[in-house]
C-alpha cells in the first residue's frame, strides 16, 4: 500500500474516532447517555428473525431466475440498527450479503448500506416511510459497465414481518425497468409449541 494512502487512511481513522469520543464527551457532559432506539427503529424490529426469502430475477428466464434463500434479521448495538445476513443461491450463483439498516433522526429517513458476492462496492440505499411500506432509492455500479445505476423499491412490512420488496432500475429517461421481487418469509419455530 503507498505511504500517502496509509497515511490518510490512518488520519480519517482518527479523525472519525475523535469525533465520535467528542460526541459522547459532549452527551455525558450534558447527562445523556447513549441514546435509545427511535420510535421508527421500534417500528422496524418487526422484521427481526430468521426469514426464507423467495427471489425473483425478472430479467431472467428459465429455472435460475427464481430462488430460495435464507436471511438472519438481527437488531445490534442496542437495537438502534439492524443487521441482516443473507446466504444462498441467486441466479445459478452462490451468494451472501451482509445489511446495515437504521434511521437517521436527523435526516429523518431511513437508510441500509449493503455489501454482497455479486456487486463490487456497497450499496447505500435511502428510504422514507409511508404507512407499512418504505419506499427507497440508490445508486450502485453496474458489475459489467462501471457505470452508476440508479434504482427504487417499494418494501411492504407487516405485522408479522412478512416482507415483499420489488426493485427496479432507472433509466436515463427515468422510466422504470424491474428487475428483482423478493418475498421475506418468517421462518416458524416449532419447538416453542
Amino acid at each position: 500500500m503507498h505511504p500517502r494512502l496509509m497515511i490518510g487512511l490512518v488520519a480519517a481513522l482518527l479523525f472519525t474516532t475523535a469525533g465520535s469520543a467528542y460526541l459522547v464527551a459532549e452527551r455525558a457532559d450534558a447527562g445523556d447517555s447513549m441514546p435509545a432506539a427511535s420510535a421508527e427503529m421500534k417500528w422496524l424490529e418487526r422484521i427481526v428473525g430468521e426469514f426464507e426469502v423467495h427471489a425473483h430475477v425478472l430479467m431472467m428466464k428459465g429455472p435460475d431466475a427464481k430462488s430460495t434463500l435464507r436471511a438472519v434479521v438481527k437488531p445490534i448495538m442496542g437495537g438502534r440498527f439492524i443487521q441482516e445476513h443473507m446466504t444462498g443461491m441467486i441466479a445459478g450463483s452462490e451468494f451472501e450479503s451482509m445489511a446495515i439498516m437504521g434511521y437517521n433522526e436527523y435526516a429523518k429517513h431511513y437508510f441500509s448500506t449493503a455489501v454482497d458476492t455479486n456487486t463490487p462496492g456497497s450499496i447505500n440505499i435511502k428510504g422514507m416511510r409511508e404507512g407499512d411500506m418504505i419506499k427507497w432509492e440508490s445508486v450502485s455500479i453496474d458489475v459489467k459497465t462501471g457505470k452508476p445505476v440508479r434504482t427504487r423499491g417499494i418494501e411492504r412490512i407487516s405485522d408479522d414481518g412478512e416482507r415483499t420488496i420489488k426493485l427496479a432500475v432507472v433509466m436515463p429517461d427515468g422510466g422504470q425497468i424491474p428487475f428483482i421481487e423478493m418475498r421475506y418469509v418468517p421462518i416458524k419455530d416449532d419447538s416453542a409449541e
